[in-house]
């Protein structure tokens, strides 16, 4: 059975690792948790056939607006 090659692990530069935890840092502060309702929103997701989570809560905030008449 021949060998599997693998390459050694690129060395990254300070610069780029300390971009990628800027980053991080910022994609972290988007983040919300909803807890025991993840069940709930995954099956919302997967019944209206919505491809990510921002069109569900995209959604979820349409519906509401139109209920209680706030507007963008």
């Amino acid at each position: 059975m021949a060998e599997a090659r693998t390459r050694p692990k690129k060395r990254r530069s300070d610069e780029y690792m300390a971009r990628r935890r800027e980053l991080e840092k910022e994609r972290t502060k988007t983040r919300i948790y909803i807890g025991e309702s993840i069940q709930r929103w995954r099956e919302l997701r997967r019944q209206k056939g919505f491809l990510s989570d921002a069109q569900v809560a995209k959604f979820l905030l349409d519906s509401f607006c139109l209920t209680c008449g706030v507007m963008d």
